[in-house]
């Protein structure tokens, strides 16, 4: 959001980013009782734990703060973000999280004992360690194999290592079939986060809005329109507010009514293919999409159009498939393509609008940020530039920059001359 419009309307900062900010962390009842339980499976070995939740909940808000705790505890902690892993890469990853470089050439039993060991040395030391894996959804059975494995590993009765899922709900679903039952028996403690009540959207966005030091405040019907609409999802409660700041300016109001709050539904409603009437909000986005091909096959299709864009930077190395066909900017143009060099982006939606909200906000923190569009055979989808680099190790400081502030998964294009055939190299820390 512009500073100028921030200004405006005597904010300190965007108060519904949709960058996650811990410092303006909402507590809730149910966030707290999840946090507790989660810490107390932690603290007693409980071995293999999940944590469920719809998309726009508020799963990866409550992941970071969840990591912060640990760490301030003075447990050994390692995080994986991007779970289209294989089992190699998956234990690759947590071996580099946890911070010890490995020969080359190890295989998935000996990565497994290296593990051991390392679990075996902490314990002795008296230290608990946890690996927190987000976006488990997408992790193939053999891979929630290979956790288990880990959650197993034990002495003297006691658990080496402490395995927590962040996934949504699909994952539950697959825990009821046959083939996982395995896997299933052994999770100790589950927990479901919920979306807000409608007390607790409002106190969220009471508790926003003081934070970024405004005395706006929407009235009972413009608060009643946004629970009907959003039902408490925090990602969407984030989109709709955010809209209504614009659309304040916009009609020079300087209250946020239930006509403000029906101007920001419309223009949400248009860009996103309609969120509100009492569906839930994070399913709706993709059910055209995902009643036709099924939510496996969906999976699929997002993942290879987001290879497409161009090879996975991650833990300081690049894995992925060819270049980029159709990579074009929309909202501002990005630099020629005259020589050789990198780009570098994030995130793979559907919606410019959503693209543009977060490029937005990342040019508020210094990025380079504009939007791309990609057309593929399955539609066409729009991702955002964080910035360019002309050698790998640019590429890498733009990167872990990024990943300072946000988890998400950076892609990088590298491309030679304009008229010349695309071709991907490695890029390394």
């Amino acid at each position: 959001m512009a500073k100028r419009l921030l200004a405006s309307l005597g904010l300190a900062f965007n108060p519904f980013s949709i960058a996650i900010n811990q410092g303006s962390y909402y507590e809730t009842a149910a966030t707290k009782r999840i946090m507790d339980m989660i810490l107390y499976g932690v603290e007693t070995r409980k071995g293999l734990l999940l944590l469920s939740g719809e998309v726009g909940v508020g799963k990866s808000s409550l992941l970071l703060r969840l990591l912060s705790r640990l760490k301030g505890q003075g447990v050994v902690t390692a995080l994986v973000i991007n779970s289209l892993l294989d089992r190699q890469e998956l234990l690759e990853n947590i071996c580099a999280d946890f911070g010890f470089k490995l020969r080359s050439g190890l295989n998935t039993s000996q990565l497994l004992m290296v593990l051991h060991s390392f679990f075996l040395k902490q314990f002795n030391q008296g230290r608990n360690c946890v690996i927190l894996v987000n976006e488990a959804h997408h992790l193939a059975d053999d891979v929630l194999e290979s956790l288990r494995m880990l959650a197993n590993l034990e002495t003297d009765g006691v658990k080496l290592v402490q395995v927590v899922l962040i996934a949504q709900p699909e994952l539950r679903e697959r825990l009821q079939t046959r083939r996982l039952r395995q896997f299933a028996s052994r999770i100790n403690i589950a927990a479901d986060l919920p979306a807000l009540n409608r007390a607790e959207t409002a106190g969220y966005v009471e508790f926003k809005l003081a934070q970024a030091g405004s005395q706006i405040r929407p009235s009972v019907k413009a608060m009643d329109l946004l629970w009907k609409t959003t039902t408490g999802n925090t990602r969407f409660v984030n989109l709709l507010m955010e809209r209504c700041l614009y659309a304040m300016v916009a009609r020079g109001r300087d209250v946020i009514d239930d006509r403000v709050m029906k101007a920001a539904v419309a223009d949400l409603d248009k860009c996103q293919g309609g969120i509100g009437h009492g569906a839930a909000p994070g399913r709706t986005m993709l059910q055209g999409l995902s009643g036709r091909l099924g939510v496996a096959a969906l999976l699929v299709l997002l993942f290879a159009a987001a290879l497409s864009l161009g090879m996975q930077l991650d833990q300081g190395r690049l894995s992925g498939a060819d270049g980029l066909q159709g990579h074009m900017p929309s909202t501002r143009q990005a630099q020629a393509r005259t020589a050789e060099g990198y780009i570098l982006s994030v995130d793979l939606t559907r919606h410019p609008e959503t693209a543009r909200l977060k490029a937005d906000d990342l040019q508020q923190i210094g990025f380079d940020a504009c939007v791309l569009r990609l057309d593929t055979d399955q539609g066409t989808f729009y991702s955002v530039q964080i910035g360019q680099a002309q050698t790998p190790e640019q590429a890498q400081t733009i990167r872990n920059n990024y990943r300072r502030h946000f988890p998400d998964t950076v892609y990088l294009e590298h491309f030679a001359q304009e008229n010349s055939a695309r071709k991907l190299t490695p890029c390394t820390p």
